[in-house]
């Protein structure tokens, strides 16, 4: 239920009550299927986050500037767009949880502004410069603020330290004990954890993107130099684990799960790592140029985008749903 990108981005929210969901059994290892979930625009379009029922979130637009994303859920094949919190506006959805309650970003006259739909109703968590990027069963929200990392317990905002020299700081994912992870600049990238008292803590070189119940941190390991080095990896009782696959900049871990999937992107495809090995998810069709995967559930489906070509020459592209 938890999303990221390159190297501190800030972004999206929104809800549709429910009971606890029971996620399914794992699926084997690789063994998904793509759907495509189709579109409210006519452009581009792709999935931020999904929960433990398959319900998918994400943005979609009308024109080539990516800047002007509009907000959808996805749920037992129907796509429903959200509102901004200024009516006409544009907003994404970044991450929804079990109860149905969606997070991500609306477009103010003031700026971004974290924002949380609740039975598809918007408001805003913040009146300032924010963004809302995950959100746990218990209501509880991890963004930025004024450029700071930021969590807010059911729309009250808690302070969450920063290491020394800190420039900016994002949260990116948040797990079911109100643990989170992110990215903490000072200038360079270090992924961040802070625990439920708000305290913050140092894991290295690199750009933290989820955490599971058990506090095991997927992300990017940075700690052998430049991007070209950047590596995927899971932090986990203070040691950090190389994931397989070679480094390189397009890398891109996004999601992890309690059975510790991961998903993000290899390359340009859509992947999950598990038990040593990197799989590639499958694509519907030849034409398009790449997948990625942005977040990963209890059951190991994937919610991700299939993309065509750069702007000018763009093949749109869909919200994917691998299960």
């Amino acid at each position: 239920m938890q999303g990221m990108r390159r190297p501190v981005i800030l972004l999206a929210a929104a809800a549709v009550a429910l009971a606890p969901a029971v996620p399914a059994a794992a699926a084997p290892l690789g063994d998904v299927s793509p759907v495509n979930l189709g579109s409210l625009g006519d452009w581009y379009s792709g999935a931020s986050g999904l929960n433990d029922r398959d319900q998918v979130v994400g943005y979609y637009t009308n024109t080539s500037d990516m800047n002007k994303r509009l907000a959808f859920v996805w749920n037992r094949g129907k796509l429903t767009p959200l509102d901004a919190v200024t009516p006409g506006s544009f907003a994404e959805a970044k991450a929804i949880n079990n109860r149905g309650t969606i997070v991500g970003t609306s477009v103010r006259a003031s700026g971004m502004v974290a924002t949380v739909w609740v039975n598809g109703k918007p408001s805003a968590l913040s009146n300032v410069e924010s963004s809302a990027n995950a959100i746990n069963d218990r209501g509880q929200t991890a963004g930025q603020q004024a450029g700071r990392a930021a969590r807010w317990d059911n729309g009250r905002p808690v302070t969450l330290e920063q290491l020394s020299g800190t420039t900016l700081s994002d949260a990116k994912g948040i797990n079911e004990r109100g643990e989170v992870v992110g990215v903490c600049q000072t200038p360079t990238s270090h992924v961040c954890t802070w625990d439920r008292l708000g305290h913050v803590k140092d894991l290295g070189l690199g750009i933290g993107a989820a955490i599971n119940d058990a506090g095991t941190v997927a992300g990017i390991d940075a700690s052998q130099g430049g991007v070209e080095t950047w590596h995927p990896a899971i932090y986990k009782h203070g040691k950090v684990t190389r994931l397989a696959g070679t480094p390189q900049y397009y890398n891109l871990v996004t999601g992890i799960n309690n059975r510790e999937q991961v998903t993000g992107s290899y390359g340009n495809r859509a992947v999950i790592w598990q038990r040593g090995q990197v799989v590639t998810l499958p694509s519907l069709a030849t034409q398009y140029v790449g997948t990625s995967g942005s977040a990963i559930n209890q059951s190991g489906h994937v919610a991700g985008s299939t993309s065509g070509e750069i702007p000018p020459n763009v093949t749109p592209g869909y919200p994917t749903l691998w299960r």
